[in-house]
């Protein structure tokens, strides 16, 4: 078994929204013009629109991370951050959508205060380049439509650990790592098993 080296996936779903909406939103303001006569809320819906293209980026533009798989473990590695989980801490992977991760997350912290909460999410969400959207400027209406989009099914890998914690993570070809994962967790307990 060799080495497997795979890089996180970088997705514009949030600024495809903002692309979307800023069309309606600007002719809405323009439709303001020759109702009311005045720029005021046309203006305004063009700051929104540029704010809102901006955070949009923000939030698209991850980190990239690379994921190298070897017969003893994962490397999960980012600039100078980087972890190692041994293959003997790998339970389970399994593909998840982003819908399915928020709602797995919130499960998982229902009675933690919200320090220790917002620690967990972090530490789910730590080697993971697409934003599930737990955090949402747009009042769910941003969220639910990238959810609909048929790319985003699918797109995440979710790992947990022996310890029971879990990490999501965002593969370029996700369906390879979860196989490449479940192979090598698969083959590591025969040999623990054999020795």
């Amino acid at each position: 078994m060799g080495i497997r080296k795979f890089h996180s996936r970088r997705v514009w779903h949030n600024t495809r929204v903002m692309l979307w909406l800023t069309p309606v939103m600007l002719l809405a303001g323009v439709i303001s013009i020759s109702v009311l006569n005045t720029f005021t809320l046309f203006l305004a819906m063009a700051a929104i629109c540029a704010v809102g293209t901006a955070v949009a980026l923000v939030r698209d533009v991850r980190k990239r991370f690379v994921y190298i798989l070897d017969h003893d473990g994962l490397h999960l590695e980012h600039n100078s951050e980087a972890e190692y989980i041994a293959m003997s801490d790998v339970v389970d992977a399994s593909l998840i959508d982003r819908a399915a991760a928020r709602e797995y997350i919130r499960a998982r912290s229902v009675g933690m205060d919200k320090a220790s909460a917002r620690q967990r999410y972090r530490n789910f969400v730590r080697f993971c380049s697409v934003d599930i959207g737990q955090t949402s400027l747009t009042m769910g209406l941003g969220r639910s439509l990238i959810d609909r989009l048929p790319e985003a099914r699918h797109d995440l890998l979710l790992m947990r650990l022996r310890d029971g914690s879990e990490m999501l993570l965002s593969p370029d070809y996700n369906q390879e790592m979860v196989t490449a994962l479940s192979r090598h967790a698969r083959n590591n307990k025969d040999r623990e098993l054999s020795s």
